[in-house]
């Protein structure tokens, strides 16, 4: 599927704030923990979402998993 042209950021964007949610709930969790290891698959789907975004402000926290 191709990023440009008629791509529906809306949906992208909602999918963005509810794993931002979800970083969220598991700040603060025990290092090693099997919550520190989805922690971390989170952030980094994110990461890759704001890239392909273009690092757009796309609204939420960007201090994933620290509030």
């Amino acid at each position: 599927m191709s990023m440009s042209g008629t791509f529906p950021w809306t949906e992208a964007d909602a999918m963005r704030d509810l794993l931002a949610a979800m970083a969220d709930d598991l700040a603060g969790c025990t290092e090693g923990s099997p919550e520190e290891a989805r922690l971390k698959q989170i952030a980094d789907a994110l990461d890759a979402y704001e890239a392909k975004r273009g690092g757009a402000d796309v609204g939420g926290d960007s201090d994933i998993g620290n509030g």
